[in-house]
């Protein structure tokens, strides 16, 4: 049983709003209004509230511009625009060439649809408007940015049958209002810990030439999501950094630009991810993973903090002994290797 209200969505009746309604059945959304002590008035006022907002962007919707070539929806179905008219007017080809005018009134490039979004952390509901070319694997990575989450896939479900990620929304022929229900699956993104220690009597200094790099081999297959970098132990807090992640030698990612800044005081290592969305990179068992960071931009005075102690990985608390074997780069030229510099954790989750 999936609880939904208009501010958020619980596993329990939740105590600042009363609850107005809930969907009973993920297989057809069957949903079912229940009313509650002192609900009715609040529902009223909701609803009220509600309509409004969505006239306002059904109106908006409506209004944008459309041109031949564009598909809208009109009546039940998506049409192609064929031809555009004075006055607002539209032309679709029916069957047998026919030609079929309709009001750009009664037509709208993006339709309003509810999806039930599941994942390990939480269970909650979303109104996305959508066009008819948009695939359901589009709309999945709209809303892992909007939820910030960062799982592996997503399973798609509609009138009680798993979709394919590939299929549009044209194709699956959901009405104005339907309801999807998305399965998010989950990584448990773990942290791998390089350095026994900080060493508190060094301080590390950064090169415009030369590059810190270390060489990490899964025993199993991965996903790795980033890296971390220690924060500056003297001078200014900000430096930037530019990543190039190589598999078996070949570039794999690059991402450019990267500024790292200390925050408090007691804070020691920036989590660098590949891209806002944290979205991972799939590395299968005995590949091995270079990680490389130049430095572009940084203050003469700064200097980072560098941990040591690297030999003794496997023997660091959370850490699974064997999971990775860490050896030194050719890129690092900056004086980082296994046993000390910089790079001192890796974020990945097992396959």
């Amino acid at each position: 049983m999936i609880l939904y209200n208009k501010d958020e969505t619980t596993h329990g009746v939740p105590k600042t709003t009363p609850l107005i309604k809930y969907w009973m059945d993920l297989g057809n959304c069957t949903e079912t209004l229940v009313k509650t002590q002192n609900a009715i008035g609040e529902a009223k006022k909701e609803e009220e509230n509600k309509g409004g907002e969505e006239e306002e962007s059904k109106a908006s919707k409506q209004s944008s511009k459309m041109e031949t070539g564009d598909l809208v929806h009109f009546g039940s179905k998506w049409q192609l625009i064929a031809e555009t008219k004075p006055e607002n007017k539209l032309i679709f080809l029916g069957a047998g060439d026919t030609k079929v005018e309709a009001s750009t009134a009664d037509c709208s490039k993006e339709i309003p649809i509810r999806i039930l979004v599941c994942d390990a952390v939480a269970t909650r509901i979303c109104i996305l408007y959508v066009n008819g070319r948009e695939t359901l694997e589009g709309l999945e990575k709209r809303l892992k940015s909007e939820f910030s989450t960062h799982g592996q896939k997503a399973d798609w479900y509609f009138e009680g049958k798993q979709k394919e990620r590939k299929i549009t929304i044209e194709e699956l022929n959901i009405s104005p209002e339907g309801k999807l229900v998305c399965a998010m699956v989950m990584f448990e993104m773990k942290t791998f810990k390089r350095f026994e220690r900080l060493d508190e009597g060094r301080s590390w200094y950064m090169s415009r030439e030369s590059p810190d790099a270390i060489n990490f081999t899964p025993s199993k297959s991965i996903f790795l999501f980033g890296f971390g970098m220690y924060l500056t132990r003297e001078g200014p807090s900000t430096y930037t950094i530019k990543v190039e992640i190589k598999l078996n030698g070949d570039i794999k990612k690059t991402v450019d630009e990267i500024q790292v800044t200390k925050g408090a005081e007691e804070e020691k290592i920036h989590q660098v991810f590949f891209d806002s969305n944290k979205n991972p990179i799939a590395v299968d068992a005995d590949t091995k993973i270079s990680v490389i960071v130049r430095y572009p931009q940084y203050d003469e005075a700064s200097r980072l903090m560098v941990g040591s102690g690297g030999d003794k990985c496997d023997t660091i608390e959370g850490n699974e002994p064997g999971l990775f074997k860490v050896e030194e780069c050719g890129d690092s030229e900056n004086g980082t290797d296994v046993g000390s510099g910089q790079i001192p954790e890796l974020y990945y989750s097992l396959k």
